[in-house]
């Protein structure tokens, strides 16, 4: 059933992070689409711990933000004894701790992105040309890399173990494909074919993917779920456009892009891609996170919202996103999604943070920023780890 969260408490103090914190990049007037002075929290809260709306919040203590990187990073692993596994914008792979170490000093020439698998073993490489893209996998464990020799514009890691999933390519049509990188002797597994070209795809399970032809602001899509066990597909949406997902353990976050070509919304939905909650802040999924927290433990959200709440609702969304158009600085938050509870992680009008690639491990938040593509990290506040 749906349950709008209705957040209408302002913050009528900016906290400034203390202690020994790492410079961010600090500019003057307002980035992206600001005009005046931003509000004080994309998810507004109230500092007094009272109710704000639906949703109460708690906390505010807020402690210093910390890089761990000092050269550009496209991916990072967090690891459980506290190493982190860094991807350089290069290719070369650092783990960092205690001290540095070289995992491998290979450069990958024209790096586009990369992708660590659930356990942070394998590490998926997508370099050259976007629309042709090369694609290898490095093995953090043997030390070595392996080319994927195939055609696809997507590859995506299933959510818990070493298989990808992939549209090849092929004249007018396109064949969604299985390959389980975890044995060096597999085989590429092809299980539906369509006739259809330029098509997205993500795992929403360890046995469903979510796929549609490649959406826009202004490009409607459908949406259809596919059964791995099964090998059949079914229909969730038709005729949405901007759709951009995430997703947790049993649920994800789903944005559509409203008819007017501008702004959008944000819900939380079920495997069915039915909203259970309708969010009443704007933000993509792809600045958010799922993490597991609390006894026993539930799932809880991570997100990072445009600091001034009205940042995203004249932009062409995702588009203007992805092309940098539009790069407004962030609040951090905690969403308890049983409780409705808001856990301010970091809030300072004094840093530009624009986040991706936001990941929860060792107590700490890790975030890359857009702006320098630095990777930083922040203790989180006790409320945001009991948080449910």
């Amino acid at each position: 059933m749906k349950r709008t969260w209705t957040v209408l408490g302002i913050a009528l103090a900016a906290i400034l992070i203390i202690g020994g914190g790492v410079y961010l990049r600090l500019r003057g007037g307002s980035p992206g689409t600001e005009t005046e002075p931003p509000a004080a929290g994309g998810l507004p809260v109230s500092d007094n711990g009272s109710d704000a709306g639906n949703g109460t919040t708690t906390g505010g203590a807020l402690v210093p933000v910390s890089n761990l990187s000092q050269s550009p990073i496209a991916e990072y692993f967090v690891e459980t004894g506290g190493d982190v596994l860094m991807v350089h914008t290069d290719g070369q792979i650092v783990r960092s701790g205690s001290s540095s170490t070289i995992v491998s000093s290979a450069k990958v020439p024209g790096l586009l992105d990369a992708w660590f698998s659930a356990d942070g073993k394998k590490l998926l490489v997508e370099s050259g040309d976007t629309g042709n893209p090369r694609w290898s996998v490095y093995d953090v464990v043997a030390g070595s890399w392996r080319i994927l020799p195939i055609s696809a514009r997507d590859v995506r890691w299933a959510p818990q173990d070493q298989r990808v999933a992939y549209f090849s390519r092929r004249t007018n049509s396109s064949t969604l494909t299985i390959l389980d990188l975890a044995k060096a002797a597999s085989q590429a597994e092809s299980v539906m074919t369509l006739s259809a070209e330029d098509l997205d795809l993500t795992w929403i399970s360890s046995t469903q993917i979510l796929f549609g032809e490649r959406t826009s602001a202004a490009v409607p899509s459908s949406l259809w779920i596919f059964d791995v066990p099964l090998k059949s597909a079914r229909l969730l949406l038709s005729d949405v456009t901007g759709v951009v997902t995430a997703w947790g353990r049993n649920q994800g976050l789903l944005f559509r892009s409203r008819s007017t070509g501008s702004g959008g919304s944000l819900s939380l939905v079920d495997a069915s891609l039915i909203p259970v909650r309708d969010f009443t802040f704007l933000t993509l999924p792809s600045k958010c996170a799922f993490y597991m927290t609390g006894v026993p433990p539930t799932e809880a959200l991570m997100c990072a919202t445009p600091r001034d709440p009205r940042a995203f609702s004249g932009a062409a969304l995702p588009d203007d996103y992805q092309k940098k158009a539009v790069m407004p600085p962030d609040d951090l938050y905690a969403i308890g999604l049983s409780s409705g509870a808001l856990v301010p992680v970091l809030r300072d009008p004094n840093l530009t943070v624009d986040a991706k690639k936001l990941r929860v491990g060792n107590g700490n938040l890790y975030f890359i920023n857009r702006w320098d593509d630095l990777l930083y990290h922040t203790p989180l506040p006790k409320e945001a780890l009991d948080t449910q």
